[in-house]
């Protein structure tokens, strides 16, 4: 009787081990790495960032449980932002995520060095490799009108050769 009561606790142990097992899985923690190339203080980055973890929590990814966010902020400084981006790569996230935009500021073209160059400056198909020069008797006049165009150019704007 004994020996039938422990085979029946063996099956039983060995039929539910499966089950209990399965029932243990680990879950798997993915990283997403976010890189702003504007300051931790900035609210619109907030916002974003904001919106990013709100957006992930509505597909079922919950920062902690099966999430992790790795933010790194550039403060709007190209060498800050290579290195931040260097760093965040290390982390080695399973996707990466760019929050902002690149802002360029306004330039003054009107220095006296432009200008040079802009009244130097001549388009032509000439300007090229030996081997995609044009050929053909008018190609070459068209190398002569260009030249023309801009000794006239030069001349009207008075800007010496």
């Amino acid at each position: 009787m004994r020996r039938r009561k422990f085979i029946a606790h063996l099956l039983s142990a060995l039929v539910t081990w499966p089950v209990a097992a399965r029932a243990q899985t680990v879950i798997r923690v993915r990283r997403i790495g976010v890189l702003s190339n504007s300051a931790e203080e900035d609210a619109e980055a907030a916002k974003r960032l904001a919106a990013l973890k709100l957006r992930l929590q509505e597909l079922g990814w919950i920062e902690g449980k099966n999430l992790q966010i790795e933010v790194r902020f550039g403060h709007n400084d190209g060498e800050r932002i290579r290195r931040t981006a260097t760093e965040l790569i290390e982390v080695a996230p399973d996707r990466t995520v760019r929050l902002g935009r690149i802002e360029i500021p306004k330039q003054d073209f009107l220095t006296p060095d432009r200008q040079y160059e802009c009244e130097h400056m001549m388009f032509n198909p000439w300007n090229c490799l030996e081997q995609h020069r044009p050929l053909g008797s008018i190609n070459r006049m068209r190398l002569a009108v260009y030249l023309a165009s801009l000794q006239l150019r030069q001349k009207l704007n008075m800007v010496a050769s």
